[in-house]
């Protein structure tokens, strides 16, 4: 059958992933690069920086594996959502890629938001509000401020579009990517015209667009050179990384829901029936099929507290173990009993987006006394993720999903102790899964089918098998219910100050 390639180009890396036919890994390897980020808001990345990563990691994985050179059979890519690259009409990129990070586009964004209020614009979109990260914002700030270029420009390109263009040749996006533009209708599944037409673009600057899955050709002699491969290799089109990583942790039907804890805590589910109603408006996108939806919940900063303590806090630890400090930092908090001795973290340190939207939340500690400890804080900062992800499990109830199981994956995952917390806040089992890449996973479950190795998602079975079973304590129960509701509190206690400045 041949191996799978992908390629998962992240915010500031790409994780490379060689894969046998039954979805083992025979290589793996993760590029660093860095962004280029001015005064103004400005967050670019020149896109040949992302063909060199892809190009470094796939020249190392197929050295782990001596006949990848010549038996790759499909390549796969999944990326962030939102960043833009614009391209001429000999495919040739006409300014660095504009990064979902960027926000000098709020004027913009301020502009369409009047006229495609939330009302309107989110049961169309599944997107609460148009922002400056939406690529119709990006867009318009480009029309505007950069008229050579936009009249230059022969297609706007996702990122990953761009990559797929740059393997193949061929100018195609597709529909999961689209979710996160602003300018796709997820329900009738095409191209959403009204605020194209508003916006005064023309929706010929954007490619044919693909479901997730689909063949779209073979590799470019010249892409297979850079790359170190052979040429037979099938490009497919894939998804974006949140709905990648989903099909990669078995989130394809209804029932489950997987979180993510990294540098943000995500969340997502699976529905047939989207609730539009919800006060909270979590992100619905377009899952990979019509019809499908991947109901996503995000937390800007999880992981992210955990690594800035560390570092900031744990100088020590780092130094005696090294690569280890995050599993002594696991040790640390399990000699801590639960609820941390009353101390409690408001998590949202770079502000809020469910189960409201503010952007001018900080973080807090609450609860310190003389005897608190540094191991104090560390399992506070761990029960604090854990009472976001039960926030946001409490909005998908409401908005009628079924939740039968959770399902770990992110670097999170690897913490026992972290896993436990989650258990017991929640009082629902929690599962890890073997693979916590999941997105790499997904992609190459994607690329199989596009490609006809597998005629359908039945006959792959579930390649991602879970790793261990949490069970809660329900001795804890009592504890972390007041604890819960301590912490809801911690947001009024925000207003409340943010009101006396």
């Amino acid at each position: 059958m041949g191996y799978i390639l992908t390629f998962d180009v992240g915010t500031t890396s790409v994780k490379t992933r060689l894969y046998d036919e039954r979805f083992q890994v025979l290589g793996a390897h993760s590029a660093e690069y860095s962004l280029i980020v001015q005064a103004g808001g400005i967050v670019e990345m020149d896109p040949d920086e992302y063909w060199l990563a892809i190009c470094k990691g796939c020249r190392s994985v197929i050295d782990s594996c001596q006949d990848a050179r010549t038996s790759i059979a499909v390549i796969a890519v999944t990326t962030q959502g939102e960043t833009l690259i614009p391209i001429d009409n000999r495919g040739r990129h006409l300014s660095n890629a504009v990064v979902w990070l960027d926000s000098r586009s709020t004027k913009e964004a301020v502009h369409l938001r009047q006229a495609f209020g939330t009302d309107v614009y989110y049961p169309v979109t599944g997107l609460s509000r148009i922002d400056e990260a939406a690529p119709i914002s990006k867009i318009l700030n480009m029309k505007n401020t950069r008229p050579d270029i936009y009249a230059r420009t022969s297609k706007f390109l996702l990122l990953e579009d761009y990559i797929l263009f740059r393997l193949s040749g061929q100018l195609v996006t597709e529909k999961s990517l689209l979710s996160s533009t602003g300018y796709f209708d997820i329900a009738q599944d095409e191209f959403y015209t009204e605020i194209l037409d508003y916006a005064g673009i023309d929706p010929g600057l954007f490619p044919e667009a693909l479901d997730c899955a689909c063949r779209i050709g073979t590799i470019l002699t010249s892409a297979a050179s850079d790359l170190g491969i052979g040429t037979g290799a099938q490009v497919v089109t894939c998804a974006m990384d949140q709905v990648a990583g989903a099909v990669g942790a078995g989130n394809i039907r209804s029932g489950i829901v997987t979180e993510t804890t990294g540098t943000a805590l995500v969340m997502g589910a699976t529905t047939l029936v989207p609730d539009f109603s919800h006060p909270a408006k979590p992100i619905i996108y377009r899952h990979i099929h019509a019809g499908m939806y991947f109901v996503l919940s995000l937390s800007n900063t999880a992981g992210i507290i955990l690594k800035w303590f560390k570092d900031e806090f744990c100088m020590l630890e780092s130094e005696r173990h090294g690569e280890s400090a995050y599993a002594e930092l696991g040790r640390m908090a399990e000699a801590v009993p639960p609820g941390a001795d009353g101390l409690l973290v408001f998590p949202y340190f770079s502000g809020m987006l469910t189960p409201i939207a503010d952007a001018s939340t900080q973080g807090m500690f609450y609860g310190v006394t003389l005897s608190t400890g540094k191991a104090h804080f560390v399992r506070a900062i761990m029960e604090s993720v854990a009472y976001m992800l039960r926030e946001n499990i409490e909005i998908f109830e409401q908005m009628g999903i079924e939740i039968k199981q959770i399902r770990s994956t992110g670097g999170g995952s690897k913490s026992r102790i972290w896993s436990r917390i989650k258990a017991d806040v929640l009082e629902r089992e929690i599962i890890s899964m073997k693979d916590s890449e999941s997105a790499s996973l997904g992609a190459a479950i994607l690329g199989a089918l596009g490609a006809g190795l597998y005629p359908d998602m039945e006959s792959i079975g579930t390649p991602n098998q879970p790793d261990e079973l949490f069970m809660p304590d329900r001795r804890n129960k009592a504890t972390y219910d007041t604890g819960y509701r301590k912490y809801r509190r911690l947001y009024q206690c925000h207003l409340d100050m943010t009101r006396q400045e």
